[in-house]
């Protein structure tokens, strides 16, 4: 007989303390243990249905609102740089032209009757030169960069030096020997009276995170802004420091124009994979136009005054 079952007279509370201390004292049978065994089972069937349940529903929500943040992101990405592109422009010729194609048509033919062709370029005879003041223009290349897609351009199997031939050498020392033939061909064969010598500084490439402060970045390609400030994360070029040096060592130093740092906070104004889009790589030596070599010629034509 069930130790439950059994009859107890009191109150409700005295039959129940009654009816425990029996069950207590009657031991559990194989039936009743076999059966918490089987509800322990179903509990835990139960609980495992729970879980895959929440776990759908938790894969379920991170996908709509994973799509829903990707949607976002790229519709950002687009947003700036559609607010980056010039989409109507009105040419030299009075025209307003719209649309991507038109506006690039307009800047190609507005830089073309700018710098003119080989068909309308005439050359400086003497006259013109004995008769007013002549400008060299001398320009420095990222020549020490440390970039290999620049050092492969200056690759030599054999340099020749005070006669003596040897296999390559290092890009700095070759930078600084040849700054110091070219001061003194300056200083010896240009007449200064009549002369003016401008020598354009190194112009910044980004091809590492580290040149414009994210060293996450593996080049300029995903770059929307410039750096803020006045100031460049990066060090200058080691080939800065020696130019430097030998302009102030000549006899009558050629001007400066000194672009280094101007170029240094632009990582957003190289044409990256734009110039072709089926390019994987990206281009972050050159420069848009119009873009920051407009800023230095602005810069050219202020030091003209000075002359």
């Amino acid at each position: 007989m069930n130790a439950w079952d059994n009859h107890i007279t009191g109150n409700e509370k005295f039959q129940l303390m009654g009816k425990l201390k029996k069950v207590r004292r009657q031991p559990l049978s194989a039936a009743f243990i076999s059966k918490e065994k089987e509800i322990a089972q179903d509990f835990i069937k139960l609980k495992e249905a729970e879980v895959s349940i929440l776990s759908q529903r938790a894969k379920l929500h991170d996908i709509i609102y994973n799509d829903i943040s990707s949607y976002f992101f790229f519709a950002k990405i687009k947003e700036r740089q559609q607010c980056q592109m010039i989409g109507d422009i009105t040419g030299s010729d009075g025209m307003h032209y719209h649309g991507p194609q038109e506006v690039g048509d307009a800047f190609v033919e507005y830089y073309r009757q700018l710098l003119g062709t080989s068909l309308r370029v005439q050359a400086v005879d003497a006259d013109t030169i004995a008769s007013g003041v002549c400008l060299i223009l001398w320009l420095s290349i990222p020549f020490c960069s440390d970039n290999p897609c620049i050092t492969s351009i200056f690759l030599w199997d054999y340099i020749k030096l005070d006669g003596k031939i040897i296999k390559d050498m290092d890009r700095t020392q070759a930078f600084q020997i040849a700054m110091k033939t070219w001061a003194k061909w300056v200083d010896s064969a240009v007449d200064h009276t009549r002369t003016k010598v401008v020598y354009q500084g190194i112009s910044a490439s980004h091809y590492h995170g580290a040149d414009f402060g994210k060293s996450k970045a593996q080049n300029c390609i995903a770059e929307m802004s410039p750096v803020l400030g006045s100031s460049s994360p990066s060090p200058p070029s080691p080939g800065e420091e020696i130019m430097k040096r030998i302009l102030g060592q000549m006899k009558s130093p050629a001007y400066f124009l000194d672009i280094s740092l101007l170029t240094q906070l632009r990582p957003d104004a190289h044409p990256k994979s734009f110039v072709n889009p089926q390019h994987s790589g990206a281009d972050c030596t050159h420069w848009c136009i119009a873009g920051v070599p407009d800023s230095w010629n602005l810069l050219m034509d202020a030091a003209f005054k000075l002359f």
